[in-house]
């Protein structure tokens, strides 16, 4: 026997109450002499041990109503009763797989649909007073409804409108949700059932320790439930799927070249000579190549497409190659075309002579295309000011600002290009020979925080026998640099570059190798102020960074260790320069902006103007659903932050009189892989998490009439103690009329 709420069996020790009442109220008898007392002294003796006889009756019983009472609510379970098909009420949370590889045909059609029929039969079998709760595990496992259903016809309903190709079940999850909602529910006959193909790529994820805490979560439970493994996986073998899109940058503008290449995986062991892949352009076909790809072998495809407009455009990739599973077959993502970035550079060395002001460099690397006269577009639009320039207006036009060798700013400036950086802005510091490193090291690192490391001295030098520096040849996984990780050297080009002067931002592990020239005393003093947010993006063969990053509010600030101009280095003149200085504006420019390409389970995050606020968005979501969103204030800005992307497909965002934006939700390829499990290997986890293994939802109504549950005998009780409160109202009343 066990109880459904043991907590409840304290009520037990309430029997002492009508104990405690008799002992209290006990008669006491004053004794008075009487002569003739002698008479009666044998009816007394008589009536005295008949009246105690009574009382103590009356005392049992009186215990018993409330331990009776208690021991109901504690719904007490006799186990090892032969439950009939039927007869008594069950409740059922049943693990309903619907990831992507559910999808795949077999010989009697999809895998999901057989287990969809699986389990309306299971649901419809239910009978009269069960509740069943449906657990779709795809990606991240959550119910079909918030709380179990007792009317199984509300879930038949809504079985053909399921959801499927979702990520991959992570099986540890979902059976731990499933016992956690299965511990909750009313009856005391109980079924956990997992109904899924069984992929081995989600077999192998489940860890021993997850079973064990499988296990001892189902035996802590007053009344385990029966678990049950449904196998549906059909004869499918031969699939493609699209593996990965890569984009050859994240910032495009209009009229610039987009490269997109295209890994197609054959996950089957069949050869496949003709594999169609498309691309697609806001639903309009931009190309289509061919691919012969080998069994479980890849093959890559590049496309080159140049946007006319700006705004959020969808690709889609499409690869038909008659396979088991369409639904890896497509690929969807989003590009962020912009008009322009502007760019406001300050320069603080100016001069009338072609390429010897500070910024000139710049203007040729970021607008190559305007200053050569050609048609092409550029992405970036330049300004150039001097220091005392700078104003509000300007930096309210600018998304990057670049300070170029400028010596320092007022405070009035200093403050506005702080509030701009904090606002989501960009700032790019080259330093150079004009800089006032006291002012650098004091007000713009330590005070404003616009410059990540202190300056502590000279690096190198520009006589003849001073000894330079290198960039390291490296592997960069800053997302502006990755165009540099090409053959095994990574960044073999930047590496060619001389670097003959630098500022010592750190102070480096040996001195030895460099002549370092301390540039001020207060530069040592303030040495140790070194900001643990900042990060090196470029390292010099000396130990000193050369390139180094930190976040600031919510924009980001960059700072060089050299100069922008032929100075101290000849990376200028070299043709890397104008790839790695646009790589790193637009990336800066764009780094604060939401991602629109996201993973299954990632929060979708748009932003908006602070005016956005009192305006209504409207959430398109896959499957013909939408939300109606509100952006929220968030400082300077308003924002919209929406969690629900389990269901990979096609986001849209849209407001009156404003363009749309689009976000791409796609999932992990770990399933496209079809190999299941094989009867052998299901036994063998079925054992490890105390199940029993079944073919269908017919075979397990057979299994489940042949099981022994346990029956709830409260009902059983409750009579009992509506009798025995009768029968003490009997005796009451009857041993009153005989002392009468």
């Amino acid at each position: 026997m066990s109880f459904l709420n043991v907590a409840l069996l304290g009520g037990l020790a309430a029997f002492a109450i009508p104990l405690i009442i008799h002992l209290l109220n006990r008669s006491k008898f004053k004794t008075l002499d009487w002569g003739a007392m002698h008479l009666l002294d044998s009816v007394v003796a008589n009536n005295s041990r008949r009246v105690r006889l009574e009382q103590l009756l009356l005392l049992l019983i009186r215990c018993a109503i409330p331990a009776l009472l208690a021991f109901c609510l504690a719904r007490p379970v006799l186990t090892g009763w032969q439950s009939l098909p039927g007869e008594a009420p069950a409740s059922t949370v049943i693990l309903l797989d619907n990831s992507y590889s559910m999808d795949a045909i077999g010989a009697s059609g999809t895998r999901i649909a057989e287990a969809v029929d699986d389990t309306r039969l299971i649901v419809d079998s239910s009978g009269k007073g069960s509740d069943t709760s449906v657990i779709l595990t795809g990606g991240s496992p959550a119910p079909m409804f918030d709380t179990p259903v007792f009317d199984s016809k509300s879930i038949t309903d809504q079985l053909p409108f399921l959801d499927s190709g979702r990520g991959a079940t992570s099986l540890a999850d979902s059976l731990e949700l499933g016992a956690s909602v299965v511990s909750a529910m009313a009856n005391s006959r109980r079924n956990l059932i997992l109904i899924s193909d069984f992929q081995r790529s989600d077999v192998d994820a489940l860890t021993p320790a997850a079973i064990e805490q499988f296990r001892q979560q189902i035996a802590s439970q007053a009344v385990p439930p029966s678990i049950t493994l449904i196998q549906r996986s059909g004869e499918a073998e031969e699939n493609i799927a699209i593996e990965d899109v890569q984009l050859s940058t994240r910032a495009l503008g209009v009229g610039q070249q987009l490269k997109v290449r295209v890994r197609v995986k054959n996950y089957g062991v069949s050869d496949v000579p003709e594999a169609r892949l498309q691309f697609i352009v806001d639903d309009r076909l931009v190309g289509v190549t061919e691919l012969a790809v080998a069994g479980d072998a890849t093959a890559q495809a590049l496309f080159v497409h140049k946007f006319v407009a700006a705004g959020s455009h969808v690709l889609k990739f499409d690869v038909d190659a008659g396979d088991d599973l369409k639904t890896d077959n497509q690929y969807l993502a989003v590009v962020d075309v912009i008009d322009s970035i502007e760019v406001l550079m300050i320069d603080g060395d100016p001069s009338r002579k072609p390429m010897e002001s500070e910024t000139d460099f710049l203007a040729v690397a970021l607008t190559p295309f305007s200053l050569g006269q050609m048609p092409l577009a550029d992405l970036v639009e330049t300004r150039i000011v001097t220091s005392d320039e700078v104003d509000q207006e300007t930096l309210e036009w600018a998304r990057v600002v670049i300070m170029a060798n400028v010596a320092k700013l007022d405070d009035e400036r200093t403050a506005k290009l702080q509030d701009f950086v904090q606002r989501g802005g960009g700032l790019i510091v080259f330093t150079g020979n004009k800089v006032d490193v006291d002012w650098y090291n004091r007000v713009l690192h330590q005070q404003r925080g616009l410059f990540p490391l202190p300056i502590q001295g000279i690096g190198g030098g520009l006589d003849d026998g001073d000894r330079g520096a290198r960039i390291v040849a490296q592997h960069f996984d800053h997302p502006a640099l990755q165009i540099f990780n090409s053959g095994n050297s990574g960044s073999s080009e930047l590496a060619q570059a001389d670097i003959a002067q630098w500022y010592v931002l750190t102070k480096p592990a040996s001195t030895s190798d460099n002549r370092i020239q301390a540039v001020s005393n207060k530069a040592k003093a303030d040495a140790s102020g070194i900001d643990p947010q900042a990060s090196t993006l470029i390292r010099l063969d000396s130990g000193d960074p050369l390139w180094v990053e930190k976040t600031v509010g919510k924009g980001f600030v960059m700072a060089c260790a050299t100069t922008a101009d032929a100075d101290w280095n000849n990376l200028p003149l070299r043709p890397v320069f104008l790839p790695l200085v646009q790589q790193l504006v637009t990336s800066i420019a764009t780094r604060g902006v939401p991602a629109s390409n996201l993973t299954a389970g990632e929060t979708l995050v748009a932003l908006y103007d602070a005016a956005a606020a009192d305006t209504t968005q409207v959430l398109s979501l896959p499957g013909n659903k939408q939300r109606s969103l509100r952006p929220v204030a968030d400082q300077q800005r308003s924002v919209i932050r929406f969690a629900g992307t389990n269901q990979p497909g096609l986001y849209t965002l849209t407001q009156p009189d404003a363009p749309p934006r689009h976000f791409a939700v796609e999932i992990d390829r770990g399933e496209s892989k079809l190999e299941t499990i094989d009867a052998d290997q299901l036994q063998t986890l079925a054992d490890a998490l105390g199940a029993d293994v079944v073919t269908d939802g017919a075979a397990f109504l057979a299994l489940d009439s042949s099981r022994r549950h346990g029956r709830e005998i409260w009902r059983l009780v409750l009579f009992a103690l509506l009798g025995l409160l009768f029968v003490e109202l009997f005796f009451q009343q009857r041993f009153s009329r005989v002392r009468q």
